[in-house]
């Protein structure tokens, strides 16, 4: 009897140890729903309205203003350069500016080419050996040729129109010309003597206005431009076999 006596007032006590217990579980239970009673809900099945962002909606805007005036300024590129692809329209049928070229290839590309490639030789040659030509050496001689244009009373400028040549093409000539006489002006040197010879075989042809002076200036540099066209020729072929030149592409 003592034993049941001793596991009752055991048991009595763990039950009442067990109802604190339960009591402290509950106060803060309790405490909890009470603060989740507080706290706003939040209900997952609702969806989040974003925040949008101000600089991002400025940085899209302005991304769409440059993409648009992109597209403004490459037509208004494509307008003013048309002539670069397309040159006539036959019958609202292009001629592209690529066809023109294959043609003006096909009939004059292989003398062109080698123009070119002996213009690029004189220069490199010249350039070697330090010989230069001023601008205004080259203005002297353009000027000189238009006043000689003008006395048969035509227009320098009408003529060079009329030959599909520029005045900057003129000046590119002359330039290669007078590089080519300081490079060969051994070789070109003309005699008193010839130009005597010639002035007496020409002097019927001399015009009245033009002196004897004048006249025989006029033979010395005919005589010496007709050196200069020989020996050129044999100048650019000598060039050409020292040359390593590589052609990508055969007329």
């Amino acid at each position: 009897m003592a034993r049941t006596t001793t596991g009752s007032g055991s048991t009595s006590t763990k039950t009442s140890t067990q109802k604190k217990s339960i009591r402290r579980g509950t106060g803060t239970t309790g405490k909890a729903i009470s603060q989740a009673k507080k706290s706003p809900s939040i209900s997952h099945n609702q969806p989040q309205k974003a925040e949008i962002d101000p600089s991002a909606q400025t940085a899209e805007s302005k991304r769409k203003f440059f993409a648009i005036i992109a597209v403004v300024v490459l037509a208004a590129i494509l307008y003013y350069l048309k002539s670069f692809f397309v040159v006539a329209l036959v019958n609202n049928r292009p001629i592209t500016r690529y066809q023109v070229i294959k043609s003006l290839e096909q009939q004059g590309g292989k003398g062109t080419l080698d123009s070119l490639i002996s213009e690029e030789l004189i220069k490199q040659d010249a350039q070697k050996k330090g010989v230069t030509v001023s601008q205004q050496e080259i203005d002297e001689r353009v000027k000189s040729i238009e006043d000689e244009i003008k006395k048969s009373g035509q227009s320098f400028d009408n003529l060079l129109k009329t030959q599909g040549i520029t005045r900057q093409q003129v000046e590119e000539q002359t330039r290669l010309q007078l590089i080519l006489k300081r490079l060969l002006a051994d070789k070109i040197k003309v005699s008193d003597k010839e130009v005597e010879e010639s002035y007496v075989q020409q002097k019927d042809s001399k015009p009245k206005e033009t002196s004897d002076g004048e006249y025989k200036k006029q033979i010395r540099e005919a005589l010496e431009n007709q050196k200069l066209s020989f020996e050129a020729q044999t100048y650019v072929q000598s060039l050409q076999s020292k040359a390593n030149i590589r052609y990508w592409l055969r007329y």
